[in-house]
């Protein structure tokens, strides 16, 4: 009877042997699967860290694209504004803005002034008949 129950007992232990063994390997299969997903998570989080770096970047680049482009629209808003006004005034007869008759007035000024000094000055000498004796 007690080579029956360490027979038994053998067998039972075999068993359990057998058993722990398996589970031991899948144990390590397992922890092999589990690093390798853990790597491919870390893989992914940076592949996301990275497209969210450049995301953000082309944001802010669109951002400062967009401002110039709204800075542009109000300058050709204006400009706009100014080309009609000044259309306006010439078809009223007036100069085109103030800063144009201004000019127009210098430039006047400038013309009259040379000709009033041409016409006050007085006569050069013919060629040859220099008037300082020499």
């Amino acid at each position: 009877e007690k080579k029956e129950k360490l027979l038994e007992k053998e067998l039972v232990l075999e068993e359990v042997t057998t058993l722990t063994g398996k589970l031991r390997k899948q144990a390590g299969q397992g922890q092999s699967d589990t690093l390798a997903l853990a790597q491919k998570v870390n893989d992914y989080q940076a592949r996301i860290r990275e497209v969210t770096r450049k995301m953000m970047a082309s944001v802010s680049e669109l951002s400062m694209y967009q401002a110039t482009a709204m800075k542009l629209q109000q300058e050709v808003h204006l400009r706009t504004t100014e080309h009609n006004e000044a259309r306006a005034r010439v078809d009223r007869g007036e100069p085109p803005t103030e800063e144009a008759s201004r000019e127009w007035y210098r430039l006047e000024r400038d013309r009259l002034a040379r000709l009033d000094a041409k016409a006050s000055a007085p006569p050069a000498a013919g060629p040859g008949g220099g008037g300082d004796g020499f």
